[in-house]
């Protein structure tokens, strides 16, 4: 089953993280007994990666995308946020930490140990939809929530607002931004996203390589630490590589193909 308790909640979409103590004990414990906010852990890179591993050792990608499409009539968007993560881990390299600066990983910016604040990542899973930075300790938490929410296929409304994203997509004109393309997708009256949680599904499609372009592709065939990765400008809030998509680039069909093209509703809008 995949029902939330609305109470739980609503104390989750009120967690400050920058004052954790604004959460009143009896509500944490409240939150918590619903499985929705967490004790901070202290992470060890090693372990960290290890359970990235493992865990996405029992995932399906069928289970994924399903989710993810089925999030997008019912604004779950906990639904939706297993995709990132999961796409990440298709080519996140298993490692052992590798000291940068002595503090930092070089391969995946996460330091030797880290206090993680599992209620605030949860937090992101369901009022964002996305990753935040790609660490380890950040994947592995999505994926096991993600594992814990049962099947869902997606509905007909899933694949008409899917297929209207795409073909928003690919009737951009060629010097179409990425932010452009992200207030044109606001105007697709049954897709009911906030401005933030489409740009965050916007990334996702980048992360799997469905929206790249020639030069900066997704992570679907090369890992890319997304929180080191180029941006197009050095005020750009985009994550990679979307930040470099334009109109031009469309839809690459390939990629696409790889994680949406067993859905039988959704084949005739690539071709």
């Amino acid at each position: 089953m995949n029902d939330v308790d609305e109470k739980a909640l609503q104390i989750l979409r009120k967690y400050n993280v920058t004052r954790p103590e604004d959460t009143l004990q009896a509500d944490f414990i409240y939150a918590k007994d619903k499985g929705l906010m967490f004790d901070k852990e202290n992470i060890d890179h090693d372990e960290a990666v290890r359970a990235c591993f493992e865990i996405f050792s029992g995932c399906r990608k069928e289970h994924v995308t399903n989710l993810f499409l089925a999030s997008l009539s019912t604004n779950r968007l906990d639904y939706r946020s297993g995709l990132a993560a999961y796409a990440i881990m298709q080519t996140f390299p298993h490692h052992q930490f590798d000291m940068l600066d002595g503090h930092y990983c070089k391969l995946c910016s996460y330091p030797k140990q880290r206090v993680v604040d599992l209620s605030a990542l949860n937090n992101l899973r369901f009022f964002c939809g996305g990753l935040f930075s790609g660490s380890p300790a950040e994947i592995s938490f999505f994926l096991l929530q993600h594992q814990k929410l049962s099947d869902v296929y997606p509905n007909t409304l899933d694949f008409e607002i899917f297929g209207n994203i795409l073909q928003t997509i690919r009737r951009a004109e060629q010097l179409t931004t990425i932010s452009t393309l992200q207030k044109q997708l606001k105007r697709i009256l049954s897709f009911k996203a906030t401005k933030e949680q489409i740009k965050v599904l916007l990334e996702t499609l980048g992360y799997c390589g469905v929206l790249q372009t020639p030069s900066h592709q997704g992570l679907l065939h090369r890992y890319v630490n997304i929180s080191l990765a180029p941006r197009k400008t050095r005020s750009s809030d985009w994550k990679y590589p979307v930040d470099f998509w334009t109109g031009k680039d469309g839809v690459n069909r390939d990629n696409f193909m790889y994680w949406f093209g067993h859905y039988k509703e959704l084949k005739q809008q690539i071709n």
